[in-house]
């Protein structure tokens, strides 16, 4: 059927309450049609399950094509940086800087990061001066968070685990 067919063949079906799917070329009651009122004859030309169908294959090419582009290693450097600038305040080169300054390990166990989740040397910061201090491993970067930085309880566990090797 050409365009002007399938319009006269609409028309008389719509008289019918009726309308041809364009999708499963059927025709189907109009309840089966969801309203358009930028259409002619109130309705959509695909029913609603072609139109679902329809949906739900866009959407799993949508999300094919955002993990694609989220994959880039272009995009996951821009992402690694507007998280350094929004959280730490620092360029993603200052992170490079300091990890190249720490030869790639933690300041403090000088080992590089192991803990199986993370990829990236963790930026260890000054809560109340909002000061970036330098890159810890996940361990250091726990233990030193569980001590809330307080230099009198680390002189104490030092104190402590020298007495205990006598």
């Amino acid at each position: 059927m050409d365009k002007k067919e399938l319009t006269n063949y609409n028309k008389s079906l719509f008289l019918e309450s009726k309308k041809y799917c364009t999708g499963c070329k059927t025709v189907l009651h109009l309840d089966d049609f969801v309203v358009d009122n930028k259409k002619h004859d109130g309705r959509r030309s695909k029913c609603r399950y072609c139109r679902n169908k329809q949906r739900q294959v866009n959407r799993v090419i949508k999300n094919q094509q955002f993990i694609k582009y989220e994959n880039l290693p272009e995009v996951k450097r821009r992402q690694r940086s507007l998280s350094l600038k929004r959280q730490y305040g620092i360029l993603l080169g200052d992170y490079e800087k300091m990890l190249q300054q720490q030869e790639g390990v933690c300041k403090i166990c000088k080992n590089p990061e192991t803990h199986r989740h993370k990829k990236n040397l963790s930026v260890d910061h000054c809560h109340s001066e909002k000061k970036v201090r330098g890159l810890l491993c996940h361990k250091c970067n726990v233990a030193l968070g569980l001590l809330n930085d307080d230099i009198e309880i680390i002189t104490n566990m030092i104190n402590y685990l020298k007495e205990s090797k006598l």
